[in-house]
């Protein structure tokens, strides 16, 4: 089972501090690499290290090409991959603070942090903020 690291909560302010006005940017700031670095802090895993080694992608449409040949969608690629780590998928209800949450936007399934105000998600200017009504799906610890 995966623990969180001590001090965990000051890291979550840390992390979101140090990204709020960091621009969206495939490959090193979008959906996949803010959660899965957001998760190396909170478990002191690499998840960051199987995404840079296997997950090469550049724009949208190498992200997508990447994703489709995966799993089709960024729901499927990221059940798998958390899966296979050891995270544990449950109903955003029983989301907690550091978990991770897909939202479904307009522009598809994207990966966010639950912050427990808010999901947040890097954006065009740096972090945005949504509904934590708006998941569908989280993972953790437990």
């Amino acid at each position: 089972m995966l623990h969180k690291v001590p001090n965990w909560e000051d890291k979550l302010q840390d992390y979101t501090e140090s990204k709020m006005r960091v621009p969206f940017k495939w490959g090193s700031n979008d959906c996949i690499t803010f959660a899965a670095s957001w998760l190396d802090i909170l478990y002191n895993t690499r998840l960051i290290d199987d995404i840079e080694k296997d997950w090469k992608y550049f724009d949208k449409d190498t992200a997508n090409n990447l994703i489709q040949a995966r799993s089709g969608d960024l729901l499927g690629v990221a059940s798998v991959f958390l899966s296979e780590r050891g995270f544990i998928s449950k109903s955003v209800l029983k989301s907690r603070r550091g978990d991770i949450v897909i939202v479904n936007t307009d522009n598809g399934y994207m990966m966010t942090i639950n912050t427990g105000k808010y999901l947040i998600a890097p954006g065009e200017t740096g972090i945005v903020f949504l509904s934590l009504l708006d998941g569908e799906i989280s993972w953790g610890n437990k």
